[in-house]
């Protein structure tokens, strides 16, 4: 039980750093960045998810 939550504490925590790392350069390149980031993140999360079942 708490492994896992440790877990999920890191996932969360990366997340944000790939948030905080992809947020400046959405500015940089006004269309194509966040077409390609929005379904990496989502399969980031989808993966996790899956990990998690």
């Amino acid at each position: 039980m708490y492994k896992q939550h440790l877990n999920e504490v890191v996932v969360i925590s990366k997340i944000q750093t790939v948030l905080s790392v992809q947020q400046p350069s959405v500015q940089q390149p006004s269309v194509q960045q966040p077409s390609l980031q929005r379904p990496s993140l989502h399969n980031y999360q989808f993966s996790v998810l899956g990990s998690k079942s």
